[in-house]
């Protein structure tokens, strides 16, 4: 009867009625996160693209046409860009132009080195969770694109 539940050893170990929260949540971060991710508004959690087309690019460059399962309000397009990442390597793209809020049109520069890149979604500064593939192929992209069948 005389034996705590707790290691008395150390005092992380011991819980208290008294102890306040060690986290502070601020009505800004509830806010955002009510409408989305608090990184572009409206968003849901998760994939937020839908798909990449053409899936394969020569490395002579060419367009590429991202597709977003949710519209970003106009305000936000500016800030909107497309990262393409094989390992260590990534190339940040600018959107050529953005149709309805939820396709982006960008140009894959020519001489990137042949290779399996993911295609990613980034909003300022940052990298949006989520990727699709997209080969960039030596000669002609169309003609590859039959292999991967």
């Amino acid at each position: 009867m005389n034996e705590w539940a707790w290691e008395m050893g150390s005092q992380c170990s011991v819980p208290s009625a008294w102890s306040k929260p060690s986290t502070v949540h601020s009505s800004i971060s509830k806010l955002s996160n009510a409408t989305g991710d608090g990184l572009i508004p409206g968003l849901v959690d998760g994939q937020r693209l839908s798909s990449v087309k053409p899936c394969a690019v020569p490395t002579s460059g060419g367009k590429v046409v991202v597709s977003l399962r949710k519209e970003v309000p106009q305000g936000f397009w500016d800030r909107l860009g497309i990262v393409l990442v094989n390992g260590p390597v990534q190339k940040k793209l600018v959107p050529t132009g953005v149709k309805k809020g939820k396709k982006l049109c960008v140009e894959v520069p020519s001489g990137m080195e042949a290779g399996d890149y993911d295609v990613r979604l980034s909003f300022g500064e940052k990298i949006i969770h989520g990727a699709i593939p997209l080969a960039v192929r030596d000669g002609d992209a169309e003609a590859d694109e039959d292999f991967d069948d």
